[in-house]
């Protein structure tokens, strides 16, 4: 059974001494009330890895026979998230909430990948230390063929590099994460 919160409320009557007197009131009964508390908002913080994938994937690109080729990065990205959680405390086992967070690629293919954020739905998992799942929405930096080129379009390998810059999108994720504190 999970433990509620502990409130302790302490109630002190005091009475007044005479009016001459300067002296402090005196304490004359104490009521101590031990209280369980359950509900209300709960933020917490955890530390995990996400898998995310961007609904248009980024590409490394390449020229072949003279013309751009690109190759999708892969089927997902892993990254290292810190997130917040914000769920309801019923002293539940398990509780629906939603997050969000930051995270960092663990493997990063581009020059153009930085931090990425999420934004979703948690399940939060346990009394004390908590396992959450999450899963929803990601954004982050891609890399995408600028200067009007596309897959395809004819480039000469001599005038150097194939110009690319890094755009702003956006993905699904899903993700695991470790809350040490409670």
């Amino acid at each position: 059974q999970p433990t509620a919160d502990e409130v302790v409320l302490v109630i002190h009557g005091l009475q007044k001494r005479d009016s001459a007197s300067s002296d402090e009131p005196v304490l004359v009964r104490e009521k101590r009330l031990q209280l369980e508390v359950r509900g209300g908002l709960k933020v917490s913080a955890s530390v995990g890895v996400n898998f995310g994938q961007f609904f248009s994937p980024g590409q490394n690109y390449s020229v072949s026979n003279g013309v751009i080729v690109g190759e999708d990065e892969g089927a997902f990205s892993p990254s290292m998230t810190s997130f917040l959680h914000f769920h309801g405390y019923r002293g539940q086992r398990a509780t629906l909430g939603g997050s969000f967070g930051v995270g960092f690629p663990v493997l990063s293919s581009g020059d153009g990948q930085s931090i990425q954020f999420f934004l979703g739905p948690s399940l939060v998992l346990g009394a004390n230390q908590k396992l959450v799942l999450s899963g929803g929405f990601m954004g982050g930096r891609v890399q995408r063929l600028a200067k009007g080129f596309r897959v395809g379009d004819v480039f000469d390998a001599n005038n150097g590099d194939i110009p690319t810059r890094g755009k702003y999108d956006i993905g699904a994720f899903v993700g695991l994460s470790f809350n040490l504190g409670n």
